[in-house]
């Protein structure tokens, strides 16, 4: 077996070890419809924001054209965010090692979600006073690797409030 042929035979191993790596997130918290209610319920607030990452070097990537998620606070979704994050009022986590999250079918009927427009701006509007947690990512390719990530940030709501936000990291 020559050198090319071990050196491929080392980089298909190292493919099949990091792909068995990727883990999976749950709750050990059942998610209750009933905490979240309040989210199908039209309301008068307003959050409004920026998606965007500060590079090392200074650079700033704007999350034009990315998800956001709007999504209420559980005792179900306090157990994922802080299994992910380590606290639960804001944080990043690189793209390279963000694990799959699974949640129950219901749980994705109780979030709402929007896309940036191209500086990065977000709004969700008409939304119920409460305790939300917002996520997205930007990542972007710097070579051969993906940088960036995810972000979350918690935000509380009154009503007829607008808040603004900076999704950022």
């Amino acid at each position: 077996m020559g050198k090319g042929s071990i050196m491929k035979l080392l980089g298909i191993l190292i493919l099949i070890l990091v792909a068995g790596c990727v883990t999976t997130i749950e709750s050990d918290i059942p998610f209750d419809s009933r905490e979240v209610e309040f989210v199908k319920i039209k309301g008068s607030s307003t959050i409004k924001g920026e998606l965007f990452a500060l590079q090392q070097g200074g650079g700033v990537v704007i999350g034009a054209g990315r998800e956001v998620f709007l999504v209420p606070v559980s005792k179900h979704q306090i157990d994922i965010v802080k299994k992910l994050y380590g606290n639960t009022e804001n944080g990043f986590r690189h793209a390279a090692f963000h694990p799959k999250v699974k949640h129950p079918a219901e749980f994705y009927e109780y979030q709402i979600k929007k896309i940036t427009n191209s500086k990065g701006e977000f709004v969700f509007n008409n939304i119920s006073p409460g305790d939300y947690f917002l996520f997205s990512a930007v990542t972007w390719i710097a070579g051969t690797s993906t940088q960036g990530g995810t972000v979350m940030q918690r935000v509380m709501i009154s009503q007829n409030e607008t808040k603004e936000v900076l999704l950022k990291f």
